[in-house]
């Protein structure tokens, strides 16, 4: 007779609540590289100057797109500036969506914390290391009021599906 040692198998219920986490923690982790490439690129397209490569070379295709949209009804006053801002504000949402639901719900903290600690660390390294980019508080402020918003929608989300028994 021989005696085989088996590896204690979880219950299928409590399999599956673990995969959407770790599809999560998969997709966080290739966005979240892909951000800090962005973000921490020194950009040779712009080498002499400071700012984005917007910045750098296309005032004039801004001034038009704005001209359309302030035609279109956009209010006046938004331009560059605020574009900007927005800007900062999405591109991290889906950090704090994607940690929010990589983490058990408890942990939503966590994954705000760490956002801001990304969005501070990037802007640190452009501070000292890369001259060619502009680091700014204002950013990290929008970078975590975006992480802020994307573990609120993983809250909602979670709210809005049932949890499985």
């Amino acid at each position: 007779m021989t005696v085989t040692a088996s590896r204690p198998v979880a219950p299928a219920p409590a399999r599956a609540r673990v995969w959407p986490r770790v599809v999560a923690g998969v997709l966080l982790l290739g966005y979240g590289l892909l951000l800090v490439i962005a973000t921490l690129d020194p950009d040779p397209a712009t080498a002499g100057t400071t700012g984005t490569p917007i910045e750098a070379g296309s005032s004039t295709v801004l001034e038009r797109v704005f001209a359309a949209l302030h035609g279109l009804g956009v209010p006046s006053w938004f331009g560059f500036t605020e574009l900007e801002i927005l800007a900062n504000v999405a591109v991290f949402v889906p950090i704090g969506l994607l940690a929010a639901l990589a983490l058990p719900r408890r942990l939503w903290w966590a994954a705000f914390l760490a956002a801001c600690a990304l969005s501070a660390a990037i802007e640190l390294i452009q501070l000292l290391a890369l001259p060619t980019r502009v680091a700014s508080l204002s950013d990290v402020a929008a970078n975590s009021a975006g992480a802020l918003l994307g573990v609120a929608l993983a809250a909602l989300l979670r709210a809005l599906v049932p949890r499985r028994p």
